[in-house]
């Protein structure tokens, strides 16, 4: 009996098993993937942010550092902590923010500002020729800088 048949004799749902999931959610970001990019005004030659690897049965997403930490001035905790709220906010988890992302990120960590300044800010380490969107990289780049010129005491 196939499973339509299943459905129409006892009125319930199929229990869906590990391997329809994985099915389905490569389906679907195949379909995504039709759409075009999530950020259209990155470069289409840009390496990935993101590494992803399978532990276990679930996917493990890790952002890909290319920055010197030291030099931009984080020591482990902050750049821990700017890896968790960043994560937090990159709700695609591709290693790239939305401008609307990046507004949030930037406020919880003290900057005040509105959608234009914060473009231009975003501007001076983007790659992003549209402005709407921040890699993991020139997030820390950025608060880097922002901390250079607002010293906390």
């Amino acid at each position: 009996m196939s499973t339509m048949d299943d459905i129409q004799s006892n009125g319930s749902t199929p229990n869906i098993g590990e391997e329809e999931v994985t099915q389905m959610k490569k389906s679907t970001s195949h379909l995504l993937n039709m759409l075009g990019p999530t950020h259209p005004g990155r470069p289409a030659n840009e390496e990935p942010h993101v590494k992803k690897t399978m532990k276990g049965k679930t996917e493990k997403i890790e952002l890909i550092c290319r920055i010197d930490q030291d030099e931009l001035g984080f020591n482990e905790d902050d750049f821990d902590d700017m890896k968790a709220l960043f994560l937090l906010f990159d709700f695609d988890q591709d290693g790239v923010v939305s401008m609307k992302e990046a507004m949030g990120m930037l406020r919880c960590v003290g900057f005040r500002a509105d959608e234009e300044q914060i473009k231009s800010f975003v501007n001076i380490v983007g790659v992003d020729k549209t402005g709407f969107s921040l890699s993991y990289n020139e997030f820390l780049t950025l608060i880097s800088i922002k901390r250079r010129e607002e010293p906390s005491d």
